[in-house]
């Protein structure tokens, strides 16, 4: 592990301490409100109609030579280099078979762990507004535990995004819209990197993440403007 993948995995660590608290079981658990996509459709425990936007509006740009594959070895810790700056942190026994039911449902579920390598692409892009946006192939979860070492960790460098509060790392949904997934749980807010540029969270699932513009509404909603 290089001293800076070292500095930003310490640092991730510290700041899910401070929200272990508030990130008890049955707030993970819980029933939440009615949930909606996008364009209408319920899909599950997010309300993705409040605070998502279309990523067709988002009108992602896809620099040349931002796609790195990488091989995840399922059973052991590893931090991965990829394209732009950006880093993941995978620990050992985290990943869930890929044969494991995917969606919002059933992030919380427990499942069977992988345990073959499996190769994974990421490519790294920017929105039309310069913001960072990594997307992740193939759709993959996480096990589930409150023992935040456990916890899979994503960094996105962006220098300019990282000197201001509003920014978060949003969930982009199927190809549909992005959310700021920590409206529902906590464990899943968006920290600064203190001395870097970088933006990190925990991720329950693989698919695509994008650093955005967040606030939130008189109502207490979350939305994002990118």
């Amino acid at each position: 592990m290089s001293p800076l993948a070292k500095r930003l995995y310490t640092s991730a660590v510290a700041g899910a301490l401070l929200l272990a608290a508030a990130a008890c079981a049955d707030r993970a658990t819980a029933p939440a409100p009615a949930a909606k996509s996008a364009d209408g459709v319920a899909v599950g425990q997010i309300d993705y109609a409040r605070g998502g936007r279309y990523l067709g509006d988002i009108s992602l740009l896809a620099p040349a030579g931002d796609t790195v594959r990488i091989t995840v070895d399922p059973t052991k810790s590893a931090y991965y280099a990829l394209a732009d700056g950006h880093y993941l942190y995978v620990p050992a026994n985290a990943i869930c078979d890929l044969s494991s039911s995917y969606g919002p449902l059933y992030w919380n579920n427990t499942c069977t762990r992988a345990t073959r390598p499996i190769t994974v692409t990421a490519v790294s892009l920017k929105n039309a507004f310069g913001m960072s946006f990594v997307d992740f192939q193939p759709a993959m979860r996480f096990a589930p535990s409150s023992d935040q070492s456990k916890w899979v960790w994503l960094f996105l460098y962006d220098q300019a995004a990282a000197t201001t509060a509003l920014q978060e790392i949003d969930y982009c949904f199927d190809g549909l819209a992005c959310v700021d997934e920590s409206a529902l749980d906590p464990t899943l807010v968006t920290h600064r990197a203190s001395g870097y540029p970088y933006l990190y969270r925990r991720v329950k699932h693989f698919s695509g993440y994008n650093v955005a513009a967040g606030f939130s509404d008189t109502d207490g909603s979350t939305s994002s403007s990118y």
